[in-house]
């Protein structure tokens, strides 16, 4: 898989697993954080995923075109 986009923010909660009634499955943000000590602080274990192409200003996120060209370019 590809990344496009900036670095994301990070975070250290669960993935909870559900599906629907009807056999959807998707993932959600549970309510538990993992994290380690140090020092007697806690650290959050994720600083985000960095992304394997970096698109530097957020107005190209959804600009359909600029992405397309940007995508076609990528080497």
């Amino acid at each position: 898989m590809t990344l496009l986009g900036k670095t994301s923010g990070g975070g250290s909660c669960v993935v909870l697993p559900l599906t629907t009634a009807y056999g959807t499955f998707f993932r959600i943000s549970g309510p538990s954080r993992l994290a380690f000590t140090k020092n007697g602080s806690f650290y959050d274990i994720d600083q985000g995923a960095e992304p394997d192409f970096t698109l530097a200003f957020p107005e190209t996120f959804y600009d359909r075109e600029a992405l397309t060209d940007y995508i076609n370019n990528l080497r």
